[in-house]
């Protein structure tokens, strides 16, 4: 019998791996979202490179999930995490233009919004699964990071692993992420 572990998402409904995706989220918007990133001279070192690892491991439980677990259905857990992720983006960045529009800058008094939008179009100008979702999303930009609660899917686990292989991530490693992410604060 598995062990019931609260503190981690339950990733065989939706509401687990929508959980699991925000935090993914967070972590691969990290730097974009930091706000020395715009500022000289950057993020330090040492943060970046803790950012650098948690994204490494976000994209190993982001690829063990879709390998184990699959939405019934039209849509797959890795097209859902592509449009989650351009859906926040977007979101991040309407943020950005939002605040710039009633006068709220950085901490230096400049705009930062367009630089904002650069950056994460940088961050995934190889990942062809991003564009076509961030696209979807350029006439009705998100109004908050909240997935819209209508859109919910039904999880099961994967009777095979996806291409026959599968990353060897315990909850153990799922922990792994969350303490990652509470170094970075």
């Amino acid at each position: 019998m598995e062990e019931h572990l609260p503190h981690v998402p339950d990733l065989s409904t939706f509401e687990g791996i929508h959980d699991l995706f925000t935090l993914c989220n967070v972590i691969e918007l990290a730097n974009a979202a930091h706000p020395d990133t715009y500022e000289p001279p950057g993020i330090p070192a040492p943060d970046r490179m803790l950012m650098l690892h948690a994204r490494k491991q976000s994209r190993e439980i982001v690829t063990w999930v879709v390998a184990n677990y699959e939405f019934e259905g039209q849509h797959s857990i890795d097209w859902f995490y592509w449009r989650y992720l351009a859906y926040q983006s977007r979101a991040l960045c309407r943020a950005k233009d939002f605040a710039e529009s009633k006068g709220t800058f950085s901490s230096n008094q400049e705009p930062i919004a367009e630089k904002v939008r650069r950056h994460v179009k940088n961050s995934f100008k190889d990942v062809i699964e991003f564009w076509p979702h961030w696209d979807d999303f350029s006439k009705c930009e998100p109004r908050t990071f909240a997935w819209p609660s209508r859109l919910r899917y039904v999880v099961q686990r994967r009777t095979s692993l996806l291409n026959g292989s599968c990353l060897s991530l315990s909850s153990c490693a799922i922990q792994l992420i969350f303490l990652s992410l509470f170094q970075l604060a």
